[in-house]
């Protein structure tokens, strides 16, 4: 069958064969799969909020828990409260397949622990999450917020965007708090490719912040590229992709 394009459930443009929802004969019967150490990356657009946080529990029909990072604050806690039954979208992995669905918010709980509830889904499906597949690199990179420069790693990067990590000793809780919470998500990307004399300025929003004990990851969107810059990554990344990718 002739690939087609289309556009998924969640807003991503993609290439399918036959890609067709999770199939059940009722939605009564309907039976997330979906381990309990699974990671969820939940957004809720209506709000701003996107965060990656893992499984607590499920109760089939019922609802879903996830474990909140630290990162939430207590200003973001009730924000969410003021908007329940929300919509949210909740994407993760299952036997190196990306699911998704929709849903709503039902709760979140800050005291004795940070909580997130959402109603257990009627459906879900397959997604394709990205159009780009990225290739793996370690680059060293600058990164210019409103609030300040901090200096990183590229570890992968497409045609469109590209993963940086911060060693948290770089950079101050304050500061990751300031950049997961801001509506203000410009940035400027500067990196040096391998062989060149000249750093490429590139002109991006960051689409997504996270961290563990050890560095904070940040996913760059290029935007509004110059000719030069565009066509430079394009050829690096092409070359990079005949050596090694990532998903």
């Amino acid at each position: 069958m002739k690939d087609k394009k289309t556009n998924d459930n969640f807003g991503q443009e993609k290439y399918v064969t036959n890609l067709d929802p999770v199939k059940t004969t009722s939605k009564k019967q309907f039976r997330l799969s979906i381990d309990v150490s699974s990671t969820l990356v939940i957004e809720i657009k209506s709000i701003n909020v996107k965060i990656k946080c893992p499984l607590l529990g499920i109760k089939h029909n019922g609802y879903i828990i996830a474990d909140l990072p630290d990162i939430i604050d207590r200003d973001t806690v009730d924000k969410c409260n003021m908007h329940l039954q929300a919509e949210v979208i909740c994407k993760y992995v299952h036997e190196g397949s990306v699911y998704g669905f929709r849903t709503s918010l039902l709760r979140v709980i800050s005291d004795p622990i940070k909580l997130m509830v959402i109603k257990y889904p009627v459906d879900a499906e397959e997604c394709n999450l990205r159009r780009h597949i990225r290739a793996a690199i370690v680059l060293p990179a600058k990164i210019k917020f409103k609030i300040g420069i901090f200096s990183g790693s590229i570890l992968d990067i497409s045609e469109i965007g590209c993963q940086m990590a911060v060693l948290n000793t770089s950079i101050e809780q304050k500061d990751i708090k300031a950049l997961a919470n801001t509506d203000k998500r410009e940035a400027l990307l500067s990196l040096k490719l391998p062989g060149e004399e000249q750093d490429i300025l590139m002109p991006s929003i960051y689409r997504n912040i996270r961290h563990d004990t050890v560095k904070t990851y940040i996913g760059m969107e290029f935007v509004n590229l110059d000719q030069k810059a565009e066509l430079r990554i394009k050829m690096f990344v092409s070359e990079m992709r005949k050596y090694a990718a990532v998903d």
